[in-house]
């Protein structure tokens, strides 16, 4: 099921290239163009008839109902048209990947929104982990902000299993661990006061510990306008699984924007009960000499 709109475009895309290199007048390029992407969204219409039907009468022994709530963060550009897949894990074994979208009554993943998918599958135990499959649709993609998941094994007696996670998904696959199981990361970010100090570019943080390091995470916080100079921003990511001892950050922004040079002044971050001062001091900028990345031990 991964695949499946994978393969569709995999085949859509290259006749559109090829369109694109004939000698056509631009009217006809347009239908052309048009009829093949009706053609692709008449599919994925039959893959989710078929997805429902699955879901709702395909019931073996040993299968169970679960419900599962996605809430999606409230900030800009937060949803996404994303095809969104979950597998479940528990302590007995998991379950199939399901496409969630097509389970959900209107406009799935919104900004803001909280969206519930029933479906069955097998029984895999007290839940341990899931895994969450971005299918990115180059026609209508975009990257989403998955805030938090909540798991309910529906008529099991046991408690509802929460998973925090609080970060933007491309496509691909991410696996998420109990929401007991993670930490709490309190970040704050100190622009110097110098001419033309501040950024307009969006800026991530990643840790490095003595087990592992975190994936990217964008220091966000909705619409308000952040990294100005001489200001002081304040950041709480949760969802943090266990790196060990924090060994050092890394600071990077993605260049977007007029003038997105930036001269960080200091980072301090509390993990799991210990805060970590960097004092930084410096330019972060493609356009100079400097880099838009850095290291900090």
């Amino acid at each position: 099921m991964y695949n499946f709109i994978e393969k569709i475009l995999r085949i859509i895309n290259p006749l559109i290239i090829k369109i694109d290199s004939q000698n056509l007048k631009r009217k006809e390029m347009q239908n052309l163009k048009s009829q093949l992407l009706n053609t692709s969204l008449l599919l994925l219409a039959c893959f989710t008839i078929l997805v429902n039907a699955q879901n709702t009468f395909y019931n073996p022994e040993g299968y169970i109902e679960y419900i599962v709530s996605v809430r999606t963060g409230d900030m800009k550009n937060a949803g996404t048209n994303n095809q969104i897949y979950i597998t479940i894990f528990g302590e007995t074994g998991e379950t199939r990947g399901v496409l969630m979208n097509p389970l959900i009554k209107g406009n799935p993943f919104e900004k803001g929104n909280t969206d519930k998918a029933h479906f069955n599958a097998k029984d895999v135990g007290p839940v341990t982990s899931v895994t969450i499959y971005v299918q990115s649709n180059t026609a209508f993609g975009g990257d989403w902000y998955l805030d938090e998941i909540e798991v309910e094994r529906l008529g099991q007696g046991d408690k509802k299993y929460n998973f925090v996670i609080g970060r933007w998904l491309e496509s691909g696959g991410f696996s998420f661990e109990l929401a007991e199981k993670t930490h709490e990361l309190k970040v704050t970010v100190r622009t110097s006061d110098i001419r033309k100090a501040g950024t307009d570019a969006d800026v991530f943080i990643r840790l490095h510990g003595s087990l592992d390091k975190t994936a990217w995470m964008q220091l966000d916080a909705g619409d308000r306008n952040l990294f100005e100079r001489g200001d002081t921003d304040h950041f709480t990511l949760r969802g943090v699984w266990n790196i060990g001892t924090l060994e050092g950050v890394e600071i990077m922004h993605n260049n977007s924007g007029p003038g997105s040079g930036w001269h960080l002044g200091s980072v301090a971050v509390t993990y799991k009960g210990g805060t970590f001062n960097y004092n930084c001091e410096c330019w972060m900028d493609l356009s100079g000499s400097s880099a838009n990345k850095k290291m900090f031990r």
